[in-house]
Formats: structure tokens, sequence, C-alpha cells
């Protein structure tokens, strides 16, 4: 994520990098979460929480995956001293766009209730289809 994105994402954006920060890496089971869940006072439904994460978790990979690939391309490029080929800049370029859409989108994913979350979630993974695909075109495109 970079500054750009956050400052035009705003504080929900800010919110949930630090809770996907706090939570990347963890092993906390759904046990600690309930408890969480329950302290504050809230008692959704624990399959749609499930849902949003593991559709947080998909964003956040799809992000991880274009990212290494860009860093793979342009180290790639800079270690045989060629230039990127028009094309990949164009992939490159697009794909970053489509991140950046997706990291905005994912700050509405803790605004979703139960009735917006079915259309919000078939959206959301269309993109992620999308970018994936694209992800797959520019690293056969730039030979990562």
């Amino acid at each position: 994520m970079n500054i750009k994105t956050i400052l035009k994402s705003g504080i929900p954006a800010i919110i949930t990098l630090g809770i996907l920060v706090s939570c990347s890496g963890s092993n906390r089971d759904d046990a600690a979460t309930r408890e969480i869940i329950s302290e504050s006072g809230n008692s959704p439904d624990m399959g749609f929480l499930e849902e949003k994460n593991a559709l947080r978790n998909s964003v956040m990979t799809v992000i991880n995956d274009f990212n290494q690939k860009a860093n793979d391309i342009k180290v790639n490029a800079y270690k045989t001293s060629t230039s990127l080929d028009e094309e990949v800049k164009k992939m490159l370029v697009k794909i970053e766009g489509q991140v950046i859409t997706l990291e905005e989108r994912m700050g509405e994913l803790n605004r979703q209730s139960e009735e917006t979350w079915p259309a919000y979630k078939k959206s959301l993974i269309q993109e992620l289809d999308n970018i994936r695909s694209n992800i797959q075109v520019l690293a056969k495109t730039g030979t990562v």
C-alpha cells in the first residue's frame, strides 16, 4: 500500500491497514475473535465475519502477489540492464490502478451489512479475478 492510496482512502483505510497488520502472521483462533466480539457487545453471525475475513485475506494475497511480480520484473530488468517493454509498463500501470481501486474498496469491507454483503462480495470477487488474470498475463509478458 503506498502513501497516496492511504491519503486517498482516509481513516477507514488506515484502520483497516492497522487491523490487517496486527492480524497478519498471527494464529489467533476463532474463539479469541468471538471473545473480542462478545466483549464489545456485538454478536454478528460468525459465518458472515468468517466470509469477510476470507475475502480480506484474498484481497491481501492478490495485492501482495502483484507487488511481488512487479518488483521481480523491475529487478530482472535492472539486473539485465534492459528497459521495460512498453507493453509491460502499460500493464504495470493498469494493474497498479486496479490494485489502488481494490485497496479503496477494501476500506468499504467493514461497512458491509449482511444485506449489502452478497452484492459487495460478488463485485469484489469479480475484481479479484480480473486482477489475478492480469497478473498472470503480466508474469508471462514480463518473463517473471
